[in-house]
């Protein structure tokens, strides 16, 4: 894995591209692969890689995107502006994950890998049902996945390694139960690595299924 990496890096980026500082976007591509399934931050990116310029950061990220080593989802809003100015990052294979990160970590770690795997699931699905794919986070909730089609929110997809544990339950479980009153889409999914079941609140229900059965569906 490490030398089909490489290789893009060298052939398909820094050859094509004609980067002057080659050790440099290595480094800074090492920090932005490390970001999966989370927010991006320019700013705190560049910081992290030792590099001065935001700008530099978000241009390497595009060297990225072009060469299918990431995808970035947006963050759903009404307002394009908003739309644009956040988003979530994505490697394009598990397997690069593993190469970056080593050894499993704690479920936190383990919820990412999850979600970059159902992320790429939602995008190969894409293909049949024609559902754009968002992140929904507002004050007071924050949703993995949001599937819009033709302008309108037709599922929530909250993703977990495991909802063992009342704080743990509580806090996967409500943000879905909140946006579904916010936004009136009652098709709530929470996918997990062991767990199954049915949650019901106030005529709604969230439907939970394991990574393999939802994978094989």
């Amino acid at each position: 894995m490490s030398a089909l990496y490489n290789s893009i890096l060298s052939k398909d980026i820094l050859g094509r591209r004609k980067v002057r500082n080659a050790q440099r976007f290595v480094d800074a591509a090492y920090v932005l692969m490390q970001q999966f399934s989370r927010e991006v931050s320019y700013d705190g990116l560049a910081r992290k890689a030792g590099i001065s310029s935001a700008h530099t950061m978000q241009t390497y990220m595009g060297y990225l995107v072009e060469s299918y080593l990431v995808s970035l989802v947006r963050r759903y809003s009404t307002k394009p502006a908003e739309r644009i100015r956040n988003e979530k990052l994505y490697v394009s294979d598990p397997a690069f994950i593993s190469y970056f990160t080593g050894v499993l970590g704690s479920d936190e770690e383990l919820g990412w890998r999850l979600e970059n795997i159902v992320y790429l699931e939602l995008l190969r699905r894409r293909a049949d049902d024609d559902a754009e794919i968002y992140y929904y986070k507002d004050q007071t909730s924050d949703i993995d996945f949001c599937r819009v089609r033709h302008g309108k929110i037709v599922q929530f997809v909250q993703v977990a390694y495991t909802i063992d544990g009342v704080k743990t339950r509580k806090r996967e479980v409500d943000p879905l139960f909140s946006v579904a009153k916010k936004t009136g889409c009652n098709d709530l999914l929470l996918i997990t690595d062991h767990d199954s079941d049915t949650i019901s609140e106030g005529g709604v229900s969230i439907k939970v299924v394991t990574a393999r059965e939802w994978l094989l569906g």
